[in-house]
């Protein structure tokens, strides 16, 4: 935008950019600046032209992003040219889980194929993808009723690559009920083809609170190759019952099995 000024032939190039990269870093931590920014950027945008490639990244504990984030998904997803063309889609909320109200239309953009999200939201119980190809869910909440079908990825049938860190999955009214459980087993049958998968010790938790419901049920993941046991800070001392690991990948024998703890400000993984 910038350099713009130095040429006519490049003063509208940015309003048809098919890369966006939204981060609140570029602004001296003035969230309120990056906010305002992001609104007039895609209001401003030619909404004729493609984007393939969008992230969106703030940390800023203290703004509410909720409508930032709800008018970037309009615009991803009520724009015809976008999305029928968009692949990557990240949104990295800062770590207070955004609520997020239009979640839904996502399934509005059947070209994606990577779609990353942390710290979000929603009462969202199913959505359909059909391209999803790597799914990365970090800090997320799903809440539904204990009459709903916790299925969100419904439809994802592509899916190859499924990452899962603090994963929370919240049945509203209910508090150590075995449809908790029913829930995130409902989940998982729909992501089977999934090759990558890391998982929360909390999800690890819940999966064992009920060890009957898992005894004749059949592993949901056949194609696991890696596997991923992130325990969180504090560090949890949960370990993998034998019937979750059993349940979980009982049917992708030889796949690598790595714990990662957290130390410092990153992730050691070691082998097991």
């Amino acid at each position: 935008l910038q350099t713009s000024v130095l040429s006519k032939w490049w003063r509208y190039i940015w309003t048809s950019l098919p890369i966006l990269n939204f981060h609140s870093s570029s602004f001296n931590n003035d969230s309120l600046l990056f906010r305002s920014f992001v609104y007039h950027f895609l209001s401003r945008r030619d909404a004729s032209t493609n984007v393939y490639h969008l992230n969106f990244k703030c940390q800023d504990k203290k703004l509410d992003l909720a409508k930032t984030i709800d008018s970037i998904i309009d615009y991803v997803t009520l724009t015809p040219p976008i999305s029928a063309a968009i692949q990557v889609l990240s949104i990295l909320a800062p770590p207070n889980n955004t609520i997020v109200g239009n979640f839904s239309q996502l399934s509005h953009c059947q070209s994606l194929t990577t779609l990353n999200l942390s710290d979000i939201s929603t009462d969202i119980t199913s959505f359909r993808l059909v391209s999803l190809q790597k799914l990365d869910l970090y800090d997320c909440v799903f809440e539904c009723g204990l009459e709903e079908f916790l299925n969100p990825f419904r439809g994802c049938v592509n899916l190859t690559t499924l990452s899962l860190f603090g994963l929370h999955i919240d049945v509203l009214g209910c508090t150590n009920d075995p449809n908790l459980q029913l829930k995130l087993i409902q989940m998982f049958e729909v992501m089977g083809s999934a090759e990558f998968v890391a998982l929360s010790t909390g999800i690890v938790e819940v999966l064992s609170m009920f060890p009957d419901l898992l005894d004749s049920r059949p592993s949901p993941f056949t194609k696991v190759q890696t596997f991923e046991l992130n325990r969180e800070i504090p560090a949890s001392s949960v370990d993998m019952p034998a019937n979750v690991m059993a349940y979980l990948f009982g049917k992708s024998p030889g796949f690598d099995f790595y714990e990662c703890r957290w130390e410092g400000a990153k992730w050691s993984k070691q082998s097991d």
